[in-house]
């Protein structure tokens, strides 16, 4: 999420909340999820209620990065299927191409028209210092000064994808993809 948000709070105040705060998807249900539904909601949904957030009062242990997955290879805007991982400062994207289970079908290139087919892409990192570049314009990913930071991300990116179950077991061509590029 980028840009100026502002929200309301429970108690009717406006908030202006700042893109690392609260731009977590993940924690967008169980924080509308109010009363006795928060109980049920956290049984079934990844992330936690921001609402704390928005009240104020940013708990100590609040995730400081955050991971994502975008499955839907070169079906929208020809974008390769791809995962990263984003803190305050860094975004890190692996872009692994390759359509992992994806039909090729009319269906699915009629969502763009003029949609390549559905085939692999090149594998490719990204690797964005917000800092320095918060437009994204520079890619750190072959750069030594950012060598250290990159590993670290890396790891940190496996790290959460195995926290929320997102492993790559099940696709054996990714798995020896990642052997090769990681």
């Amino acid at each position: 999420m980028r840009g100026q948000s502002f929200l309301t709070s429970p108690e009717g105040r406006t908030i202006f909340v700042d893109e690392v705060r609260m731009g977590f998807q993940a924690d967008s249900q169980p924080a509308i999820g109010f009363g006795r539904k928060r109980k049920l909601l956290s049984l079934y949904m990844q992330g936690r209620s921001f609402l704390p957030v928005l009240r104020g009062r940013t708990p100590s242990d609040w995730k400081q990065e955050t991971y994502y997955r975008y499955w839907m290879h070169m079906s929208h805007f020809a974008i390769p299927a791809h995962y990263g991982i984003r803190t305050r400062s860094h975004k890190l994207i692996y872009y692994y191409g390759e359509p992992l289970g994806q039909k090729d079908t009319e269906l699915v290139r009629s969502w763009v028209k003029g949609s390549p087919r559905v085939e692999p892409t090149e594998p490719e990192w990204e690797l964005f210092d917000l800092d320095t570049d918060p437009r994204e314009m520079v890619n750190r990913a072959s750069d030594p000064e950012y060598a250290p930071l990159f590993a670290g991300l890396k790891k940190r990116l496996l790290e959460k994808k195995k926290a929320v179950g997102d492993t790559d077991d099940r696709y054996p061509e990714l798995m020896a993809q990642r052997e090769r590029y990681w």
